[in-house]
């Protein structure tokens, strides 16, 4: 709850023909040198108790009770009630915030509550947490105004009065007024609800910087402060260390293929020339050159490259993607969102093609150059 008091001040008669009643402070009187006047109008939401009212000496006792919200209060009280009007509380709802004052009054003190049971309980969730309190629809916007129970447990270091000790809070019915972007299930409730558990230590604060460049500053002038620090470019750089060790292995098993695969280029090119001796001797008998016998087979092993090349590239896109789907299915599960560990650069996927054609080109040097030394004349004698 949120107070501000205001002592001793009085009420005055209302004015004839009008609904409107004023408070006057003391600290009115040009005598005691301040300025700091609190005018109501139309009090219906001040109230006060039995105890610190009294009857103005000398007054007719009027009992008038209006129905207008706040209009205006200096200092502290001014702010609170700009505070509520800004946040949506209309002269009805600041009518029920507080009850109704009876004037005149001999005013001893005056105070201002933000009751828990008008405010409607607000919270900013993420979208890993819709699927925590089971809501499947595609439609994000279906989830605004849905209500959810929540219940928190504070510890001695949140709460110092508390020590050691844990206290649970009653649970708490909240509406769900916006949803932003977060595999991680997090629940964002206004301060005030917090502080009226009586929580007044924190555990952990973010800080947010302007930009990458200002973190190492601001760290190094937090830390000087005796604090410890995690920022996110930890996290990124242990990743980072994670990911260089398995793009060298990765890189050593892609070599490792490449050179099996060579080997088996070079292997069916030159079995099929030895099947086809026949052939060539039958090419070049009907007057085919030596020229072009070798741009034949080198023809044939740029293609057997090239095209193993693209089908090595679409079997590598599958198998990420059921990697991709079958880690989700657990992490969606868990209420995490869906999650990619694979991703395939263009600037790879070039490579790999380019790759492809020259080891197409260096497999098929040999087979084809030997090709052009088969004599037509050995090769219809072999037929």
């Amino acid at each position: 709850n949120k107070s501000i008091l205001i002592q001793s001040g009085e009420v005055q008669n209302p004015k004839e023909g009008t609904d409107e009643t004023s408070i006057l402070l003391p600290d009115q009187n040009p005598q005691e040198g301040t300025n700091d006047i609190a005018y109501v109008n139309n009090p219906a939401v001040l109230g006060t108790s039995d105890s610190q009212n009294s009857q103005q000496e000398g007054s007719t006792s009027t009992k008038k009770e209006t129905t207008s919200a706040l209009n205006a209060v200096s200092g502290q009280a001014k702010e609170l009630i700009t505070d509520l009007q800004n946040k949506g509380f209309d002269d009805e709802a600041l009518k029920d915030l507080l009850p109704a004052i009876s004037g005149p009054q001999k005013v001893t003190s005056l105070e201002i509550n933000v009751l828990d049971s008008v405010a409607i309980k607000q919270a900013v969730v993420t979208e890993s947490f819709l699927n925590t309190i089971g809501f499947n629809s595609d439609n994000l916007k279906d989830a605004l105004g849905t209500e959810f129970s929540l219940q928190m447990t504070l510890i001695g270091d949140l709460i110092p009065s508390l020590s050691d000790k844990k206290i649970q809070s009653k649970k708490t019915t909240y509406s769900i007024v916006g949803i932003i972007p977060g595999n991680s299930p997090f629940i964002y409730v206004p301060l005030a609800d917090i502080k009226s558990l009586g929580v007044t230590n924190y555990t952990q604060a973010k800080v947010v910087a302007e930009s990458d460049t200002a973190v190492p500053y601001i760290r190094q002038r937090i830390e000087g402060l005796g604090f410890q620090t995690q920022s996110v470019q930890d996290t990124l750089s242990r990743i980072e260390s994670l990911f260089n060790g398995l793009r060298i292995a990765l890189l050593f098993l892609g070599i490792l293929a490449l050179s099996v695969a060579s080997l088996g280029m070079f292997n069916t090119l030159t079995v099929s020339l030895l099947e086809r001796t026949h052939e060539v001797g039958l090419l070049k008998a009907m007057g085919m050159k030596s020229g072009e016998v070798k741009e034949l087979f080198l023809a044939e092993s740029l293609i057997l490259g090239f095209f193993g090349g693209v089908a090595g590239l679409l079997f590598g896109f599958l198998v990420g993607k059921l990697i991709d789907l079958s880690l989700s299915a657990f992490s969606i599960s868990a209420g995490i969102g869906y999650l990619s560990v694979t991703y395939i650069p263009l600037a790879l996927v070039g490579f790999v093609l380019v790759l492809s054609f020259l080891i197409g080109v260096l497999t098929g040097l040999y087979p084809s150059k030997r090709a052009t030394r088969i004599s037509a004349l050995d090769a219809l004698r072999y037929e």
